[in-house]
């Protein structure tokens, strides 16, 4: 499963942790986002997006439940990541998706406006 990384200006970088699935979290002011996979003790970035100074990044799970015989079942089908601002039809930026490994453009049936929404006004 991939996991987030955002590095700073001042050479610094804060992991996701496992308890923590929200960039909410994050000190403000990263500069880049990166999606990570871990290997061992340590993560090994995948992809780097530069973060402009008027955006924030955008990093979430996109989930279904399925049902087996022990009842509901969440599963992740897709770690949406980017960046955006505020724009005039909900915000402006670039999105990507992580579907079993690889990384796309984010298909529209993806896009989580009230996921968005919240990390922008954070």
């Amino acid at each position: 499963m991939p996991y987030w990384r955002l590095y700073y200006k001042n050479g610094t970088y804060r992991d996701e942790r496992p308890e923590e699935e929200s960039l909410r979290a994050a000190p403000v002011g990263a500069q880049v986002l990166a999606v990570c996979i871990a290997q061992g003790e340590l993560r090994r970035p995948l992809l780097q997006i530069d973060i402009p100074s008027s955006y924030k990044p955008i990093w979430y799970r996109r989930k279904s439940v399925s049902s087996n015989n022990a009842g509901a079942v969440p599963q992740t089908d897709a770690v949406i990541l980017g960046s955006a601002r505020e724009g005039a039809n909900g915000y402006e930026g670039n999105l990507y998706a992580v579907i079993q490994g690889k990384i796309i453009d984010c298909p529209p049936n993806m896009i989580d406006y009230g996921a968005i929404t919240s990390l922008l006004r954070v």
